[in-house]
């Protein structure tokens, strides 16, 4: 037994060991497989780090520039067919699929069945029509963020050496330039592809993959490295690229980014790097306009007492050099004056001068809110815009179509479909009473309105005859009610008169619908006029519209059409589509929408982006076929409309009645 106990003992001696011995093995190759991966990343970092060429930086900045007019259209039509169209009619098809086998598996526990909604138009083989896609005029864009960053350039390139300043000479150097550091180029035998995310910014970072050709390699040219303003079109270990070259990009943004490098060839404050989060300048948010003749510049730096992310890093404190670099920036920006080019190099005969300077301190490790505070430091607090009818004010944090000619298309396209609607529904009530009949009184919740852009450009065109915005943002409603008053409409209380033109209001959208929707109502019944029509445009942000909104949307009878300007239409509205169009549930109430039509639009030429102006309509009769009706349930017949009071607040006799 003794010996038996001591060769147990030996053979879980020897386990443990050979234990420890396996887990020893496994930890040295995780070490190498972690060194391999790092050493794989200082390859690709150190590839990155040489002058990309002008095909590279169209490859990521405007990825379709070898294809035609014609071919952009082609491909982004079967896009939006494929990835918007079908993907939405599968995503309703699934919620219609789930509710079905909920209610069987209940319907299985009890005696009888609830009755299954099932919808007419969603059997249908086309039940999402795409119209043809609308073209832009121009690709220019009107709103670009650069970042400050070290751009790479050979030391025989003329452009390393760039010099316009007379008093200094070629063998100079500053103190920048005394910084930067001389390397090597990789061989040209090295193959560089890069992938760009759909996302785009002043930091956004993209993955390089450096692959060898060849085993021989050619003699390799030194590479220098300079302060500039442009891309990261590789990422953060490739530096920027200068934005000449792309197509989308006006000729006066291209002589700001000149100005501005030249500017910092002398500057002691350095360019931001984002990978020792190190450095003074950080990016550039420029708009434009042409037909104004306006520009704004914002630019952005880390704090002057130094610190970025990280409090406990190496902070270098600017404060010293930072008010003599900035009563220089201030003179440049205030002397220049920037020549404006066609698409084809052709000089239009004007300039435009910096009209808004703005400065922005951020200290986060990633981008900066867009109402992040700015500080105003010469000329007009706002960049002002004509738009069709409309003059807008565009604050600094505000949100603007990118493309003016596109967004006139685009806000059209929204007013034809609620003037359809409107006529569409004038006829039927000349239809019910034989005679014409005075017209209703047309109400447009702009819902996200932002600066109020597509809600007073429908009321100036005089398709609607009041507008309702409603926003979260403070700051984009008070640009909202200026722009009202800019555009000769007085902008309403919050707890005024239901007849003003335009009324902004910083609130939650449902909360202000069914107020809106129970005033009106009440106003036409005490004056026994034609009543109130009810509409709502949509034009959220990427991530789409809140559940709040979309179940405010669904609850509220009285809104018959909803037009949604979406501008991820194979993301976030599929997903918004699927909850406006599922047939009614405990938490998404009221009668269902379905789409009715889908226009494209190209607003970001050259690239693979568009909008999407889709049209949902509330469902009718025969679009429902086994609908179970009950009190959380609207039921729609022709324009009649009546609902419950837990879905407006309202009795059921102060509800809009059409027809």
């Amino acid at each position: 037994r003794i010996m038996a106990k001591a060769s147990m003992k030996e053979d879980d001696h020897d386990h443990d060991g050979n234990h420890r011995k396996r887990k020893d093995r496994d930890h040295d190759q995780q070490l190498g497989d972690k060194n391999r991966k790092r050493h794989h990343r200082e390859e690709i970092a150190q590839a990155a780090r040489r002058p990309m060429t002008e095909h590279e930086v169209r490859s990521k900045i405007t990825p379709l520039y070898q294809l035609s007019a014609e071919q952009q259209v082609q491909q982004k039509t079967m896009e939006m067919v494929r990835k918007c169209a079908m993907a939405m009619s599968k995503e309703i098809k699934s919620r219609f699929r789930t509710l079905h086998q909920t209610k069987s598996r209940q319907a299985s526990n009890r005696r009888g069945s609830q009755g299954d909604p099932t919808y007419a138009w969603v059997k249908e083989k086309r039940c999402i029509p795409i119209e043809p896609l609308v073209t832009v005029p121009s690709p220019l864009r009107n709103k670009v963020e650069y970042t400050f960053g070290y751009r790479y350039v050979y030391e025989t390139d003329n452009d390393a050496t760039k010099d316009n300043d007379a008093t200094r000479t070629k063998d100079a150097t500053t103190p920048m330039e005394e910084e930067a550091k001389v390397e090597t180029v990789v061989p040209k035998d090295v193959k560089v592809e890069t992938v760009v995310p759909e996302a785009d910014g002043p930091n956004d970072a993209t993955m390089t993959e450096a692959k060898e050709s060849s085993s021989t390699a050619e003699p390799t040219l030194p590479v220098r490295k300079i302060p500039s303003v442009g891309f990261m079109a590789t990422g953060w270990s490739g530096g920027v690229s200068k934005p000449h070259c792309c197509a989308n990009i006006p000729s006066e943004q291209c002589a700001v980014v000149d100005v501005l490098e030249d500017f910092l060839q002398d500057s002691p404050l350095p360019v931001y790097e984002p990978k020792s989060h190190q450095g003074f300048w950080r990016y550039i948010t420029l708009r434009t306009s042409r037909r104004t003749k306006q520009c704004m510049l914002i630019v952005g730096h880390a704090p002057v007492s130094g610190g970025v992310g990280d409090k406990d890093n190496d902070a270098v404190d600017y404060t010293e050099k930072w008010q003599t670099e900035r009563e220089r920036l201030i003179q440049t920006l205030q002397n220049t004056q920037l020549p404006v080019r066609s698409e084809t190099g052709q000089e239009l005969g004007f300039t435009l001068p910096i009209t808004s300077f703005f400065l922005q301190e951020f200290d986060g490790l990633s981008n900066p809110s867009p109402d992040h505070p700015v500080q105003h430091v010469f000329g007009k607090t706002v960049l002002e815009e004509e738009l069709g009818k409309c003059t807008f004010q565009i604050s600094p944090g505000a949100f603007f179509q990118v493309n003016t000619e596109g967004a006139e298309l685009l806000y059209q396209i929204v007013m034809d479909r609620l003037q359809e609607f409107i006529q569409q529904r004038e006829a039927r009530r000349e239809e019910k009473h034989k005679e014409v009949v005075p017209p209703k009184t047309n109400t447009l919740f702009d819902v996200c309105c932002g600066t109020g852009t597509i809600g007073l450009a429908c009321l100036k065109a005089g398709v609607v005859d009041r507008v309702v915005g409603v926003d979260i943002s403070e700051p984009a409603i008070e640009d909202a009610k200026r722009n009202a008053k800019v555009n000769g409409f007085e902008d309403g209380k919050e707890d005024g008169d239901s007849e003003t033109k335009t009324r902004f209001v910083a609130a939650r959208a449902e909360h202000v619908m069914n107020k809106e929707i129970s005033k009106a109502t009440k106003s036409s019944n005490s004056k026994k006029g034609p009543g109130h029509r009810f509409m709502a445009v949509v034009d959220p942000a990427r991530v789409g519209l809140h559940t709040d909104v979309i179940r405010a949307l669904r609850n509220a009878p009285q809104i018959q059409r909803v037009v949604y300007v979406s501008c991820n239409p194979t993301g976030s509205l599929i997903k918004d589509a699927g909850l406006l169009c599922a047939p009614p549930t405990k938490k998404y109430g009221g009668t269902a929408f379905r789409p009715t039509s889908s226009h494209p639009v190209d607003m970001f030429p050259l690239t693979s982006h568009c909008e999407m102006v889709m049209t949902f309509d509330r469902c009718q009769e025969s679009d429902i076929v086994g609908q179970p009706k009950d009190e959380n349930t609207a039921s729609v017949t022709g324009d009649v409309t009546t609902t419950g009071e837990a879905q407006t607040g309202t009795s059921a006799e102060n509800d809009v009645k059409e027809g």
